[in-house]
């Protein structure tokens, strides 16, 4: 028998809904099913006057659950739900914590409040991976904050911290402490609060300047060129302040299919797992190494700038003229005897090249300190050069045999690191998916 993702309770007159799907909540067909009839429950019983969504283990919803990707949607589906949560008589209330992202944020604004903790992070970073809000988020987040702010967090897909969230009037109110949710909700029913329900609020599309929609595609032509979600994203926020609230709906749905549809969502969803396979290690590191202080051998302006960029992430650094006899070495040249190969290609790649084996526990405190500081981290070994160095200027028929020959030759652990490499060392398109990608396609 499988356990219950959402928990029902109803304290002083107030339901207290709780997502609970370990670690992050992510919302599957289950917690679906249970959260509506947790709403059906609420909003039959006379003595609930306003119903609480909050998420366990420290957090709200971090989106859908990455197991039902690729699989046929099944009811009830998310629309349905956060509608029956907007439209009933009992507001709704949503408590955020940790994140709300994608679709955890889209049941945040089908509520008629949300109140975060500061360290709150919200999204939609959906059209990173090929895709729109596809649950009412292009359609309610004008409606709260207006149509250029809403552009921009739904094509950047960047993370919002809750207090400019507040400032922008996406969050109603910080909290912190246990209970001071629920006390914040029974103060607000006895001031007599009016709890407006997002599809009805109108005050922030009133006067949009509509060129916003076309200066958008004419400025981000280039960059968008061959894409499908963006566009379809400028025009679903246009569609929010043109169209009435459930025709926007329906027309968001249908260009969420489309994307879902498109070979560019399954490109892009491959370089997210990607991203995320490349900072695991294919061999056991050994012990944990905690890196307090990083020796930088000064071979030219780029142990410099590695030199520069451990400080600005809190690590103590050294530069020196030989290799030490202990300690993390590390060296802007791929084989250097007894140090770490480390560069940096392009905003967001570290490439680190693995000297022996008795380096890997060293390298997995490295790409754990690249990922913290929003670095994509990938090992290479076998090698006396950067790969994303090498790679650089190939076309992509030149690319996809070179990434064979070095997944060969175990420069490379995985075909899919390859494309890591040249897609955020060398510019090759994320929405292509990486040359090995679209060969195997």
């Amino acid at each position: 028998m499988s356990q219950a993702t959402v928990e029902y309770r109803v304290e002083r007159g107030v339901a207290v809904v709780t997502l609970r799907n370990p670690p992050v909540n992510a919302i599957n067909h289950a917690m679906r099913a249970e959260l509506l009839e947790a709403v059906r429950r609420a909003n039959g019983d006379g003595a609930v006057r306003a119903l609480v969504v909050q998420g366990a283990n420290r957090t709200f919803v971090a989106g859908a659950d990455i197991k039902e990707f690729g699989a046929p949607p099944k009811a009830p589906f998310l629309t349905d739900v956060l509608s029956s949560l907007e439209t009933g008589p009992v507001p709704a209330i949503a408590v955020l914590e940790g994140h709300a992202l994608g679709g955890g944020l889209e049941l945040a604004l089908a509520c008629r409040a949300r109140i975060a903790s500061a360290a709150t992070k919200l999204a939609l970073p959906e059209v990173t991976l090929g895709l729109i809000p596809g649950a009412g988020g292009t359609q309610r987040l004008p409606r709260l904050i207006g149509a250029a702010p809403a552009l921009d967090l739904i094509l950047s897909g960047r993370s919002l911290e809750a207090a400019a969230a507040q400032e922008l009037g996406l969050v109603d109110e910080l909290v912190e402490g246990e209970g001071a949710a629920l006390e914040w909700v029974l103060a607000a029913l006895a001031s007599g609060r009016a709890w407006p329900k997002t599809r009805e609020r109108a005050d922030h599309l009133v006067g949009t300047d509509h060129a916003i929609f076309e200066s958008t595609l004419l400025a981000n032509a280039q960059a968008w060129a061959g894409q499908v979600a963006p566009l379809r994203a400028v025009q679903a926020v246009q569609n929010a302040c043109t169209l009435p609230f459930d025709e926007g709906l329906k027309l968001e749905r249908e260009a969420f299919l489309e994307c879902q549809a498109s070979p560019q969502r399954e490109a892009l969803s491959y370089v997210f797992f990607a991203e995320r396979e490349a900072s695991k290690l294919p061999v056991s590191a050994g012990p944990k190494v905690e890196l307090k202080e990083i020796f930088v051998v000064d071979v030219g302006p780029s142990a410099a700038k590695l030199a520069t960029w451990f400080d600005s992430v809190g690590v103590a650094v050294h530069l020196v003229s030989t290799v030490p006899p202990a300690g993390v070495v590390v060296a802007p040249v791929a084989q250097l005897a007894g140090a770490i190969g480390m560069t940096h290609a392009g905003d967001r790649l570290v490439e680190l090249v693995a000297p022996s084996s008795d380096a890997w526990a060293a390298i997995t405190a490295l790409m754990a300190l690249a990922k913290r500081s929003g670095k994509v981290p990938v090992v290479t070994h076998k090698t006396s050069e950067f790969v994303s160095h090498l790679m650089k200027g190939l076309t992509a028929a030149q690319l996809a045999e070179a990434g064979a020959r070095l997944l060969h030759d175990g420069v490379v652990s995985r075909a899919s690191d390859f494309d890591v490499l040249v897609i955020n060392g060398c510019g090759f398109s994320r929405y292509l998916g990486g040359p090995m990608f679209a060969g195997s396609t």
